[in-house]
C-alpha cells in the first residue's frame, strides 16, 4: 500500500513538472496486454526513467542505478515507492528482484543499453538482462524508443556520498516517444547463444521504435 501511494504521489510531482517543461509526444503502436510487462527502453538522457512513471499507467518498477538510491530523500523515494537498485558490483540482486515481481504479477522497466546512450547520438551495447527475463517468466517486452533535442542534454558531474556520478539531465524541449508492439519469447534462458540472438531482436526493435520517434520529433522542429 504504502508503494503504491508513492508511487502515485511522485506520478503526480512528474506530471505537474512534465506539464510546464516539455512538449510531449507520445504514440502507442496497439494496446497493451494484461498482466505483467517487461518495459525496454533506450537511455538518451538521465529524465527518462521519470518520464516512463506517468507514460506506463501500470504500477511499474523501473531499475535505476543505485548510487540515486544514496541521494537524500530523493533516495528514500526511490526505495519506498519499490523502484529497484542496480549495483555494478552485484546485478544479480536486482535481476533477481526484477524476476520476482514479474512473477507476482507487476510490470517493470528496464534501459536495455545499461547506462545512457552516448552523447552524440547512437545505442550503446544491449545487455541480456530483458532477454533473460522473458525466457524465464513469459512475461512480453515492450519495446520504448526516447527520442529528444541532445542539444538541450545537460552533461554535469554530481557528488553523491564521496562518489561522483556523470548526469545528463533533459530538463526542457520536446520529446518524442514511441511505444512498439509486444513481443513474445519462448526458450532456454541457460542457451547464451539464443539469449543473446534474442537480445539483439530486441534492440533491434528499440532502435526502430526511437527512430520512429526521431522522425516525428524532427518533422516538428522543421515545421
Amino acid at each position: 500500500m504504502k508503494e503504491k501511494i508513492l508511487h502515485q504521489f511522485g506520478k503526480l510531482i512528474v506530471r505537474i513538472y512534465c506539464f510546464f517543461a516539455f512538449k510531449i509526444d507520445v504514440k502507442k503502436t496497439e494496446k497493451l496486454p494484461k498482466g505483467p510487462k517487461i518495459f525496454v527502453a533506450n537511455h538518451p538522457s538521465t529524465t527518462d526513467p521519470f518520464l516512463t512513471i506517468i507514460l506506463i499507467k501500470d504500477y511499474v518498477s523501473i531499475l535505476i542505478k543505485d548510487i540515486l538510491f544514496k541521494v537524500p530523500v530523493f533516495g528514500l523515494y526511490l526505495k519506498h515507492a519499490g523502484h529497484i537498485p542496480v549495483s555494478l558490483e552485484n546485478k544479480r540482486l536486482a535481476f533477481e528482484r526484477s524476476k520476482e515481481l514479474l512473477i507476482n504479477g507487476k510490470s517493470v522497466v528496464l534501459f536495455i543499453e545499461g547506462d545512457v546512450s552516448p552523447a552524440e547520438g547512437g545505442f550503446l551495447k544491449p545487455r541480456t538482462g530483458a532477454a533473460r527475463l522473458a525466457l524465464l517468466t513469459g512475461a512480453p517486452i515492450i519495446p520504448i524508443g526516447f527520442e529528444l533535442n541532445r542539444q538541450k542534454v545537460k552533461h554535469s558531474f554530481t557528488k553523491v556520498r564521496k562518489m561522483i556520478e556523470q548526469t545528463h539531465w533533459y530538463k526542457h524541449g520536446r520529446y518524442s516517444i514511441t511505444f512498439g508492439k509486444p513481443i513474445y519469447f519462448q526458450g532456454n534462458d541457460q542457451d547464451h547463444s539464443f539469449v543473446q540472438k534474442i537480445t539483439d531482436l530486441i534492440m533491434r526493435e528499440v532502435i526502430r521504435v526511437s527512430l520512429q520517434s526521431k522522425v516525428r520529433l524532427l518533422k516538428v522542429c522543421t515545421q
